[in-house]
């Protein structure tokens, strides 16, 4: 039923959305914990957050999202409205404080919550999440300021391209049924304080509904290294079904098409002590052939780098880069509840250092683990399909190695050990 709602809402967005289209933001959903360690990284999830990042890890991801409640803080936003509700001279005391941050105040918020039920796991992956996110840029005496309010519900799965004991191939798709409302500010500072409402009254507020196509693949060797490649928003138009505002907001709309690479390394010599992963990417590819565009962001911003280290599996130390600025998370898992914190660079501007603030993010989340299944087309690999047709090979792929055993094991260990805790905390 899942699947033929959303096939449905692409169809139908396929179909009316033309090739002239207005550019907006592209539907993600930001995380706490991948946040303090250079933001989502492709080659490396193994959560729900697979759904967003890379459909091809779905075939290693087992968890449920049920509960989500993560707030970001972005910049001087307490300061802000500390001195528009404070009375007096707004005008000169925002000057002032304008004048003592450099000329420039980004600001703003985040939220994913209530909304936030998914499946992720053996091949297969669906949910059903929400977001709101603000940011505000002041510089000198112009304001520039874009709201959104997200529902986007996603189904993805993946499937096994090759299949043996040191070398793994995953392939996945994703499609994306959303909704969005939307509206942006670009007016003087002085103007937007004076008449608010004059401002606000030029503004649209449409209501966007549309759907998407995401593509992702991975390979890992030997489950210690991986590298993948994701090609998101392959083809992804909306169109504006009502404007709040009663005004002409534009009728079609696109998100464009980027592609992301990255790799990950599990450090296999420190094992005994934590789980340790470092990561790079590089997200949006196309930046590094637009350095002379000026109106494109500076290539320098795609690049991300991460570290996490587990202890016990329950406590992780998280650091990382991304946008060029610093980025550094703490995580505390007991049982099936994830509490998460991170604070991290954000560049606002085109360049590094134009328009830089930090954030503060928290998160809580319900997040069980899901049961290990195998699913109709999770069983054979493609290559090992082509084999066996050609030559009677075995498509099942290889017998489980001692340490995939270990490791389904620990799995099974670990999830006894969450059912309880869980147990205990409801009594």
């Amino acid at each position: 039923m899942k699947k033929r709602i959303l096939s449905t809402i692409l169809l139908v967005t396929l179909a009316l959305a033309p090739l002239a289209a207005e550019d907006m933001a592209s539907f993600t959903l930001p995380s706490t914990a991948s946040a303090g360690r250079g933001g989502h990284h492709v080659a490396w999830t193994d959560d729900i957050y697979a759904l967003f990042v890379n459909p091809a890890a779905l075939m290693t991801a087992r968890e449920w999202s049920i509960l989500q409640f993560s707030p970001a803080l972005i910049g001087d936003t307490f300061k802000i409205l500390d001195i528009v509700s404070g009375g007096g001279d707004v005008t000169g005391k925002l000057g002032d404080f304008s004048k003592e941050s450099g000329g420039k105040i980004p600001f703003g918020l985040d939220l994913r919550f209530p909304i936030a039920f998914g499946y992720a796991g053996n091949g297969l992956g669906y949910g059903l999440f929400n977001r709101v996110s603000f940011d505000a840029k002041l510089a000198d005496t112009d304001v520039e300021a874009r709201l959104n309010v997200d529902v986007v519900a996603k189904y993805g799965m993946a499937f096994k391209i090759l299949d043996t004991r040191f070398h793994r191939v995953n392939a996945g798709f994703g499609v994306k049924g959303f909704g969005r409302s939307m509206t942006s500010i670009d007016a003087n500072a002085l103007d937007a304080m004076s008449d608010f409402m004059k401002v606000a009254d030029d503004s649209t507020i449409p209501m966007i509904m549309g759907g998407g196509l995401d593509l992702g693949f991975m390979y890992i060797w030997r489950e210690d290294l991986s590298a993948a490649l994701v090609f998101d928003d392959v083809f992804t138009r909306g169109v504006t079904v009502a404007d709040m505002a009663d005004k002409k907001a534009p009728s079609n709309w696109t998100v464009p098409f980027s592609a992301n690479i990255g790799t990950a390394y599990h450090l296999p010599w420190v094992r005994h002590i934590a789980d340790v992963h470092v990561m790079m990417d590089y997200h949006d590819i196309g930046l590094l052939f637009t350095s002379d565009d000026y109106t494109k962001r500076n290539p320098a911003l795609g690049l991300s780098l991460g570290a996490e280290a587990q202890f016990l599996k329950r406590i992780a130390l998280r650091v990382g880069m991304n946008e060029m600025l610093p980025a550094v998370g703490l995580g505390l898992r007991l049982g099936s509840w994830n509490f998460d914190f991170a604070m991290y660079g954000k560049e606002l501007g085109l360049e590094p250092g134009s328009m830089s603030t930090y954030v503060l993010d928290l998160g809580l989340s319900w997040r069980p683990k899901a049961k290990t299944k195998q699913f109709a087309w999770t069983k054979n690999s493609l290559v090992g399909v082509i084999a066996n047709k050609r030559g009677g090979s075995s498509a099942s792929g290889p017998a489980p190695s001692a340490l995939e055993s270990a490791e389904s094991a620990a799995e099974e260990a670990q999830a006894g050990m969450d059912a309880a805790f869980d147990q205990q905390a409801a009594q």
